[in-house]
């Protein structure tokens, strides 16, 4: 709660006294978003909210030591919590013959469309260099490995030697109507609607060598 207040008041004055360009630490965002995938959801709501007041800023030597430093390990972070959460849903959608489930079933898409709006947000933002990790992240780590490849028929496709996790094709194609449907993005928007519209493996692994 301090460190959200704290980045409240960030601006491109205020940011010089949280950020240090000399020794490249920035200990207000790098505590904050260890705690992106806390077991309180009031935490991981702050942590967003924090990263948001961050980026938003502008500041070209934050925005570098963030693309340099931790943009990468976080959005890798970020989106496995997201990739972990949708196969909770999916065994929750699964097992939800019973009345009693329908709560944690409506708690469990609540806070998957929040971390949308979360993707959202940044992308909104119109940072340039922490859109391209993000989209190359989501792609690649999320949307072709679990959503698309489970809308094939043809079985489990596999990355090399590993098996990837498959959902239920319902909620793949529910998940990714969301995301046509909130996020602004025109060029992650665009790859998603090819990939429903076409439908095809092939395309879908050509376009994530290409992203």
């Amino acid at each position: 709660s301090f460190l959200k207040t704290l980045s409240l008041k960030l601006n491109k004055h205020t940011i010089h006294f949280f950020y240090n360009e000399h020794l490249s630490d920035f200990p207000l965002y790098a505590e904050a978003i260890q705690f992106f995938n806390h077991s309180e959801s009031m935490v991981r709501i702050a942590v967003r909210t924090i990263s948001l007041n961050v980026y938003q800023i502008g500041d070209g030597s934050v925005l570098e030591f963030i693309c340099n430093r931790s943009a990468v390990p976080y959005f890798t972070n970020l989106v496995w919590f997201i990739g972990n959460h949708v196969l909770q849903l999916d065994e929750c959608v699964s097992t939800t013959a019973s009345h009693l489930q329908r709560g944690r079933l409506e708690s469990m898409v609540a806070e998957q469309l929040d971390l949308v709006h979360y993707l959202n947000d940044i992308l909104s933002l119109g940072v340039d260099s922490l859109n391209r990790l993000l989209v190359s992240h989501l792609l690649d780590r999320l949307i072709i490995p679990l959503y698309i490849y489970s809308l094939d028929d043809a079985g489990h496709v596999t990355a090399g030697s590993e098996e990837q996790p498959r959902i239920g094709r319902l909620l793949s194609l529910f998940l990714l109507a969301q995301k046509l449907l909130i996020i602004k993005h025109a060029p992650l928007v665009s790859s998603l609607a090819e990939f429903v519209l076409r439908g095809e493996i092939r395309t879908v692994e050509e376009a994530a060598d290409g992203a």
